[in-house]
């Protein structure tokens, strides 16, 4: 598996992301009727306890947005859910528009 391939495409755009956005983008993608709390997905992504740390998942949601929003214009991808966590947001038409070029693994611990 090469990291360094890591992203997705938005339309006929490739946007390179680090494994770490990558993973938190596709689960929020794969779960679009759910919303997660931040601690959730600092252990789902991260692979360790929170430890009640956010910060790191709300950088990564920044860079994912700085990264999209080149491509998706107005739309917003990643749903804030204020004082909890985030969510996909948009219809799965839109949403199927972000496909895997390589095979992931959200607990990789590489960045």
């Amino acid at each position: 598996m090469d990291l360094s391939q890591r992203c997705v495409f938005l339309g006929r755009n490739k946007i390179r992301l680090t494994g770490k956005e990558f993973g938190l983008l596709h689960l929020l993608y794969s779960n679009p009727e759910k919303a997660f709390p931040k601690e959730q997905i600092y252990e789902t992504v991260w692979g360790e306890p929170s430890n009640h740390c956010c910060h790191a998942v709300e950088n990564t949601v920044f860079q994912i947005r700085k990264k999209l929003r080149p491509y998706a214009g107005p739309c917003d991808y990643i749903k804030t859910i204020v004082g909890y966590g985030y969510q996909f947001s948009g219809d799965r038409n839109v949403g199927e528009e972000i496909y895997c070029m390589k095979k992931w693994s959200i607990r990789d611990s590489n960045p």
